[in-house]
């Protein structure tokens, strides 16, 4: 059975679109865990709607948490051997299910491809296997296309093992935190399975689209931490810091960005800049290595200057 795991926070909009989707699952051997994280709109009518036509739809309600601690409440009440993470307002193709547990015998992880169009929801693709460290390699230096918490079906006694959950407060990375660390664990292979069974809607109102704090900021760092710590262990980086230099590198374009000057302050007090932007140059992804050249090049006060003008000029 596959536990599927729905954090939901004033998600009526696009709620029913998304249960309806698991609804129709051509595999039927799931149960899906509704997690309301507070919500104060229409979203527990509709959770209760699918609850009365559908024995395998559970509905809990907990004080608002953030999505982190709705996730952990998910995974405490999962009984399935086997668990899928899908937010509220996206959808999956019909045969999701299917596709995803066609390969759980023999590994430890499938991940489907994903679209933001819903037009290509479906397509089949390619189908291959692949080891974690090489995965975990590629998606650090951004080599292939990133897997998400959604997009991986994930082997629940790995999960209850070894303790891992997400980090309460955490509102950004914490995904990526819980996916990585999780591929760590895996002793088996990973699927990377082309089909697109995942429809991610880009929306505007949800956090990840959202000027980012300063609280958010240092989550994602710690996130970040973390996972090198992790991936360090396994032998796939040499340094634990390298990912936490990767992430700063980029902040500093993110702060410069959305002209948050203060932020942008903060991390030169936190971190060792210069060095972490070397690391970076040295041993990034292309995208995370152009960033750490400009800011050699241009330095801490003209990098800031040239990125949050052309912030003003773009939205002009």
């Amino acid at each position: 059975m596959v536990s599927i795991i729905i954090p939901i926070y004033n998600a009526e909009k696009w709620l029913k679109e998304c249960l309806d989707s698991i609804l129709r699952q051509s595999y039927s051997d799931f149960e899906v865990i509704m997690i309301d994280d507070g919500s104060k709109d229409c979203s527990a009518v509709i959770c209760k709607e699918f609850v009365d036509k559908d024995p395998r739809f559970h509905y809990y309600y907990q004080q608002n948490a953030g999505v982190s601690v709705a996730r952990n409440t998910g995974l405490y009440h999962a009984q399935g051997e086997w668990v899928s993470f899908i937010d509220s307002d996206d959808m999956v193709d019909r045969d999701f299910l299917a596709e995803m547990m066609r390969y759980t015998d023999r590994f430890d992880a499938v991940n489907c491809d994903y679209a933001t169009e819903f037009g290509r929801m479906g397509k089949q693709g390619k189908v291959t296997s692949i080891s974690k460290e090489r995965l975990i390699k590629e998606t650090i230096l951004e080599k292939c296309k990133r897997p998400t918490l959604w997009s991986l079906i994930y082997r629940r006694v790995i999960i209850t093992d070894n303790n891992l959950a997400f980090t309460p407060g955490c509102i950004r990375n914490e995904d990526y935190e819980f996916f990585m660390k999780y591929l760590t664990m895996c002793t088996r292979p990973i699927v990377r399975n082309g089909y697109v069974g995942y429809f991610y809607r880009q929306n505007p109102q949800s956090v990840m689209h959202q000027k980012r704090s300063r609280d958010s900021v240092l989550m994602s760092l710690d996130a970040t931490g973390k996972v090198g710590e992790a991936v360090e262990k396994i032998g796939v980086i040499s340094d634990k810091t390298l990912l936490v230099a990767f992430s700063v590198t980029t902040f500093l374009y993110l702060m410069s960005h959305e002209e948050n000057i203060e932020m942008y302050n903060e991390l030169h007090s936190l971190f060792p800049v210069k060095s972490y932007v070397r690391l970076a140059f040295c041993n990034g992804s292309l995208r995370v290595r152009g960033a750490a050249a400009l800011y050699q090049l241009l330095g801490r006060k003209l990098f800031y200057k040239i990125f949050s003008l052309y912030q003003n000029v773009h939205h002009s």
